[in-house]
């Protein structure tokens, strides 16, 4: 599963990025995605904790987590590859 994360993360960093920033942003996804599950064991309101996860719910939950990591990965090539910092 990792090395499928990191490929797509490769294909839309591109190759100026290095293998430190694909394990920061694969790191960031792999959190987004267990942060649901975490949340429940812990206080405070969440939309996690107060609406059951239903199917719906985790593919709505999916589809933001894509569509955020996408955006911060177009993002930070935009940035940080383009500019060597990474």
């Amino acid at each position: 599963m990792r090395e499928i994360l990191s490929k797509i993360i490769v294909n839309l960093s591109g190759p100026d990025c290095s293998s430190e920033l694909v394990e920061q942003c694969a790191a960031s996804i792999i959190g987004q995605a267990l942060y649901p599950g975490l949340v429940r064991g812990m206080h405070g309101p969440s939309v996690y904790i107060e609406e059951p996860m239903t199917a719906e719910k985790i593919e709505e939950t999916a589809r933001h987590i894509a569509d955020f990591s996408i955006a911060g990965i177009k993002r930070i090539k935009e940035n940080s590859c383009a500019e060597g910092r990474f």
